[in-house]
């Protein structure tokens, strides 16, 4: 069966440069990716994949019940899915309000996150959603911070990015090999070489030792 490679990354990484790459390196022929028919998108929180195989409009759902069928938003994605599929996504790694993995193991081919130093990322930040410098910062730093609150006239459902920190150390802590569940620095430093080791997870812009302080 197919499976997801997650392109994950917090907004304004570097995530559609990524999928620029990857375009033009998986499809046949020398004519340029144009960038608004990449692969990769739309994003996985788009409405547009999950009115589509949830049956009803996201629009008239909540934020919880949204994020609650998600997983099997995926899953149903995947059993018409001839080859394997990249998504960007924007959602830190978090569980549904059941208990249930986000984006699940049972999807995932692996994943490639993008990360870029937060000190330009707060300056892009700001301009993206045209705030202040300071308020992009306070956002970045906002464990509960999400991305397109269920708004019916939005083209992305809920994502929840959580803070900047909280958004890599979910994501490098997959439940490709368990949840990250408070360990200890010793069990961190573990999964994150576990992970690498196994060449599940790539980071682009650092290397396993770039994210020593922040795991």
């Amino acid at each position: 069966m197919a499976k997801i490679v997650w392109l994950a990354s917090y907004p304004k990484s570097g995530n559609t440069w990524l999928r620029v790459l990857l375009t033009n390196y998986l499809r046949p022929g020398d004519a340029p990716a144009d960038i608004n028919k990449l692969d990769g998108g739309p994003i996985a929180s788009a409405r547009v994949w999950f009115d589509e195989w949830a049956g009803i409009e996201s629009s008239v759902l909540d934020d919880t019940t949204i994020e609650r069928l998600r997983p099997e938003v995926y899953r149903c994605m995947l059993r018409e899915a001839t080859d394997t599929l990249y998504m960007k996504t924007h959602d830190a790694w978090t569980r549904t309000d059941r208990n249930a993995a986000l984006f699940p193991a049972d999807v995932t081919a692996g994943v490639i996150y993008v990360m870029r130093n937060p000190l330009d990322l707060a300056a892009s930040c700001a301009n993206h959603w045209g705030v202040s410098i300071d308020r992009a910062v306070e956002n970045l730093c906002h464990p509960e911070f999400a991305l397109a609150r269920s708004l019916g006239g939005l083209p992305s459902a809920h994502a929840r990015a959580a803070h900047w920190r909280g958004s890599l150390r979910t994501r490098v802590a997959l439940e490709l090999l368990g949840s990250y569940d408070g360990r200890d620095d010793d069990e961190a430093f573990a999964l994150r070489e576990a992970l690498y080791s196994e060449h599940r997870v790539r980071v682009v812009g650092g290397s396993p030792t770039s994210l020593d302080y922040l795991i």
